[in-house]
């Protein structure tokens, strides 16, 4: 469906590009749906466009752990450990959107004020990398003299299943409708305002399973267990605004 439908409108401005005016579009201050680039075919005004959003996160945490106990030769002994573990991860969202401007007339001359209404869809496609460190450290002492120490350390990236999820997270679809107008400076500068409704929605699926068994398979000794899981988390968020536009007709 969003393919068709991101088909379907560039298509439109293929076609429409060989007869009709382009004009590009900005809208300061928007999150979603900031720019785009269209073709006015009459009152018709086909339009694509794309945002691209940077997201960064850091997790930290540590555990220390002291631990004092007697021997029964009279020794003293302490344990002290530290454990870390970091995780960072970045993503790059890229949010092409597409849709439709409809005027409400096609008399696009200065001093003119055109009302129309819009119609768009958009999604995010997310890039996503996060890399983790975990570390083990103990000291051993016995009577204050430190007699050991055994320190750990592994590292790795998120893959498969894990990965994935977090791109499910990042990956959403939207449909926005809005009216408002546009004043023409001139023939090829108008600057606008609308008020509209957004709509996002996500859906995340996350599975797995697991199997266990003890003794020899056939003896009355045998247990065999197998588990499966499934979570699934659906959202939708709606939201309205209002914002200016500054219009270029080429």
């Amino acid at each position: 469906m969003k393919k068709l439908v991101i088909g379907l409108c560039y298509l439109a401005l293929i076609a429409g590009g060989v007869f009709a005016q382009a004009n590009f579009t900005a809208r300061p201050g928007a999150l979603i749906n900031s720019a785009d680039f269209g073709v006015k075919m009459g009152a018709v005004n086909p339009y694509i466009g794309i945002d691209i959003a940077w997201v960064t996160v850091s997790f930290n945490e540590s555990y220390d752990y002291n631990f004092i106990y007697p021997s029964y030769s009279g020794a003293a002994f302490q344990t002290i450990s530290k454990e870390t573990y970091e995780m960072n991860g970045n993503a790059i969202l890229f949010v092409p959107h597409a849709g439709l401007k409809i005027y409400f007339n096609d008399e696009f001359i200065t001093g003119k004020t055109i009302p129309y209404l819009r119609g768009g869809f958009f999604m995010s496609i997310p890039s996503v990398s996060v890399d983790w460190k975990e570390t083990d450290e103990n000291w051993y002492y016995e009577n204050g003299v430190l007699v050991d120490y055994d320190p750990w350390e592994d590292s790795g990236e998120l893959e498969d299943e894990e990965l994935e999820l977090v791109e499910d997270i990042l990956s959403f679809w939207g449909l926005e409708i809005g009216f408002g107008a546009e004043y023409f400076f001139s023939d090829n500068f108008s600057l606008g305002g609308e008020f509209g409704m957004r709509m996002l929605f996500n859906d995340v699926k996350a599975s797995g399973d697991d199997e266990w068994s003890s003794g020899q398979q056939g003896s009355s000794y045998y247990e065999h267990q197998t588990e499966a899981w499934e979570d699934e988390v659906s959202a939708t968020f709606k939201l309205t605004y209002a914002v200016l536009t500054l219009n270029y007709h080429f």
